[in-house]
């Protein structure tokens, strides 16, 4: 068990909460699993599963929760009938009027999240799936992820940015 089991996101919302809300706006990127939301986890590798779905519920419900802020700041659609709300518990009662959060649509622009296949510490391939929604595949080494991260923000951010993005091999 992590405790607290709401550290990303309440970490998440302080940033949030006390960033320069003067344009231009920074770039603000969160980092998830795949399969963090049950739409995503449908397209995870079948015996990965119980994996998303059981060993590593609570950390997904607060990347999850994380997600939300995002999508919600950025004022990007949230699927609440497929993906449903993060518990309570995680982003806090109220947590959309926490003084100091970008209003709603704000960070459009601004704003990636980054879901990526079961992180390797392996070598840096260069060559991996990025695309929009779930890509699907088993793993992407935690050096190509930050290499796609910076290579996005520094170089092509009319693409990925404003959106979530997926990252496997």
């Amino acid at each position: 068990m992590i405790t607290p089991n709401n550290l990303v996101t309440q970490c998440l919302l302080n940033v949030l909460c006390e960033m320069p809300k003067t344009s231009p706006l920074p770039k603000v990127i969160t980092l998830s699993p795949s399969g963090v939301t049950r739409s995503s986890r449908a397209k995870v590798p079948f015996l990965l599963k119980p994996f998303y779905g059981y060993l590593i519920s609570q950390p997904l419900q607060d990347k999850l929760a994380s997600e939300r802020v995002i999508y919600h700041c950025a004022g990007w659609e949230w699927n609440t009938a497929m993906d449903g709300e993060p518990v309570e518990d995680i982003p806090g009662k109220g947590w959309v009027n926490r003084e100091g959060l970008p209003t709603p649509g704000s960070l459009k622009d601004s704003a990636m999240i980054v879901r990526a296949a079961l992180l390797t510490d392996g070598e840096e391939k260069g060559v991996y799936k990025v695309g929009p929604g779930e890509v699907g595949g088993w793993t992407v080494s935690r050096k190509d992820v930050a290499h796609f991260i910076v290579d996005a923000v520094t170089n092509k951010w009319e693409e990925y940015g404003g959106r979530q993005v997926s990252i496997a091999y």
